[in-house]
């Protein structure tokens, strides 16, 4: 019976340091993203940069460039929510939350707003890769005189632990 006991309480131990919760660590992160769909479709490279605080919640502010589109394109996106773990030492992350910015087409700019969902691998104490989905309600396809709309995009992020 003892022996069930201790193993019972081991496996307990062993599955409670997988489990899913609020973020309970803080840092900030540096990173640059990239996305493939978008690069390859328009034969250029749509990439951004970050810097983000991370905690229960988080808190990020991003730019991103797309010279390749017709007048091209250019955003500054703050974003926030919410960030969950799980697995041995946090070193996955799930978050959601929403977004807003701004998109400069040609000499206009134009409002968006959207919600994210992604996940972040911590490689080592430094180094994270990381997936993110965005649909954002874009204002700039004003630029071709058609009505807003909203976009999906997909990010592939190399981030930084600072």
């Amino acid at each position: 019976m003892r022996v069930l006991v201790l193993l019972i309480l081991n496996t307990t131990s062993l599955f409670s340091q997988n489990e899913f919760r609020l973020n309970k660590t803080e840092s900030f992160n540096i990173g640059v993203v990239v996305d493939p769909n978008a690069s390859i479709k328009e034969k250029g490279l749509n990439i951004g940069v970050e810097i983000e605080y991370v905690g229960w919640v988080y808190a990020r502010a991003s730019a991103t460039s797309f010279a390749a589109l017709t007048y091209g394109y250019a955003d500054l996106i703050g974003a926030s929510g919410l960030n969950f773990t799980s697995g041995p030492y946090d070193r996955i992350r799930y978050y959601t939350g929403g977004r807003f910015g701004f998109i400069q087409r040609s000499t206009n700019v134009y409002p968006t707003a959207g919600l994210e969902l992604g996940i972040d691998y911590r490689i080592n104490d430094l180094l994270l890769l990381g997936l993110r989905g965005t649909s954002d309600k874009r204002n700039d396809f004003k630029i071709y005189n058609t009505p807003p709309v909203m976009r999906q995009s997909g990010f592939i992020k190399l981030g930084f632990k600072l």
